[in-house]
């Protein structure tokens, strides 16, 4: 049954993310610019490592080797690894998933599947599914500074527009399969003993 979700959200996305791979983009007059890796930090402790900050220059394509770095990168950075110590706090001091019990060795078992969860979410999105779908993984920034509003709903539909390869704007698909296959991937919640 877990694999029915992820079976249907790629029923009904695959269609539409292919037709936009068969879509021939028009010649660039410029030269695409590489773009490494953000290397900043927010507030000096977030990753930051998926923005590109000028969104209106033609930016190359990110090889699948550097979407399979990206999402090794996030998984292993200090910040996220520890932002699922601290899930796992939560998940244990609110004995959110009984299946594991109490102590250590439960806040152990909560700590590996909060990264195993984040791993396999980030293994699928920015790697299986960027690949496979020609889908860049990174965020671009909106141009020029604009006002709050139409800001934050462009960043709200980055969920489900993001660019190819080839530089169009296409739905989402790595991200919300990513996201699906993920989940899919996680143990399911074992019943609590009676």
């Amino acid at each position: 049954m877990k694999w029915l979700v992820p079976t249907l959200v790629a029923v009904v996305t695959l269609p539409a993310c292919l037709r936009a791979q068969l879509e021939v983009s028009e010649p660039a007059s410029e030269i695409p610019v590489v773009v490494p890796l953000n290397e900043e930090r927010i507030l000096k402790v977030i990753p930051d490592y998926q923005t590109v900050r000028d969104s209106h220059r033609l930016v190359a394509p990110m090889t699948p080797g550097e979407k399979w770095k990206l999402a090794w990168k996030e998984v292993v950075d200090p910040f996220n690894i520890g932002s699922a110590v601290l899930a796992a706090a939560m998940s244990q001091a609110g004995n959110e998933t009984p299946r594991y019990g109490e102590g250590g060795a439960a806040y152990a078992k909560r700590v590996g599947a909060a990264i195993g969860d984040f791993g396999t979410q980030n293994f699928f999105a920015a790697g299986v599914f960027a690949c496979l779908l020609h889908q860049d993984p990174r965020y671009f920034r909106r141009g020029t500074p604009s006002r709050l509003v139409p800001r934050a709903l462009y960043s709200l539909s980055r969920i489900f527009i993001t660019r190819q390869d080839s530089g169009r704007d296409a739905f989402n698909a790595s991200n919300i399969l990513g996201m699906a296959a993920g989940i899919g991937a996680s143990p399911p919640p074992a019943a609590p003993d009676r």
